[in-house]
């Protein structure tokens, strides 16, 4: 989770506790005494879990998102097609988005028309959408489109060469 969703969550959770116990000490003066401690437990149990996993970060993971593309790429268009998709990420989802996800092209294989992108677990749907939306290198019409996403590399390049023999 986003440590900043976590913020936002334990912040707004003791305020609904501080609004809750309120509601709770009137109804200790209603006399439903039993009730209230039973409910009021449950609430700061479920604010104790939250703040446990404000504690736990989870290393950040690589995947790796094959694509085939239609469209005229060589070899030394492989830099212009990092620089476009990066672009795109940058347009949509700003500077600090491209520092998190960490977006590289890794493999593009013109003899296959396959690429093989690696980003951050987080971010791999951001990612799908952007690929999705570069439509031009160069002068030059290009579809990019998400074939799979895996954890490896290996199982990547395995994917490219299986989607390649399936177009021939």
């Amino acid at each position: 989770m986003n440590t900043y969703v976590i913020i936002a969550l334990t912040a707004s959770l003791t305020s609904l506790a501080l609004s809750v116990y309120a509601v709770f000490k009137a109804m200790e003066a209603w006399g439903r005494v039993a009730e209230t401690r039973r409910l009021l437990s449950r609430v700061l149990e479920y604010r104790r879990g939250v703040e446990r996993l404000s504690r736990v970060r989870s290393k950040p993971r690589r995947r790796y998102i094959v694509f085939s593309y239609i469209g005229d790429i060589g070899d030394d268009d492989r830099g212009r097609l990092e620089e476009e998709i990066l672009a795109k990420y940058r347009d949509i989802f700003g500077e600090r988005g491209v520092e998190l996800a960490k977006p590289r092209l890794i493999v593009l294989d013109p003899s296959l028309k396959c690429g093989i992108v690696r980003v951050r677990h987080t971010y791999v749907n951001h990612l799908i959408g952007v690929l999705g939306l570069v439509r031009r290198l160069r002068d030059r019409r290009v579809i990019l489109a998400p074939t799979r996403t895996t954890g490896t590399l290996r199982k990547a390049r395995e994917i490219c060469r299986q989607t390649a023999g399936l177009k021939r």
